[in-house]
């Protein structure tokens, strides 16, 4: 019976002594700095999706983006369902636009 509950003890004890372990590993990655002396560049995003959504004339808010904000780095969205509103036939007009 004392040998029965040895093996319960060990085995309770080597998985605390893994899941602490475990544990210990993830906050290692946790802190580790993946951005170290690297330099921050800031930009913005735009969507003519989105802008369409808000009822904006999405060619004159871009513009208005480019010229007003001053932004030097900018993300463009490109939405699949755009490009590809039929099978096999594709229209790049808008993306062209920008």
């Amino acid at each position: 019976m004392f040998k029965r509950l040895k093996k319960v003890k060990r085995k309770a004890l080597i998985m605390l002594i893994l899941i602490l372990a475990f544990f210990i590993f993830v906050l290692y990655l946790y802190n580790l700095d993946f951005g170290k002396n690297k330099e921050i560049q800031y930009g913005a995003t735009f969507s003519h999706k989105y802008a369409k959504e808000l009822g904006l004339d999405w060619q004159e808010a871009y513009v208005n983006v480019l010229d007003d904000l001053r932004i030097k780095k900018l993300r463009l969205m490109a939405y699949w369902d755009e490009l590809e509103m039929a099978q096999g036939q594709y229209t790049y007009q808008e993306l062209d636009w920008l």
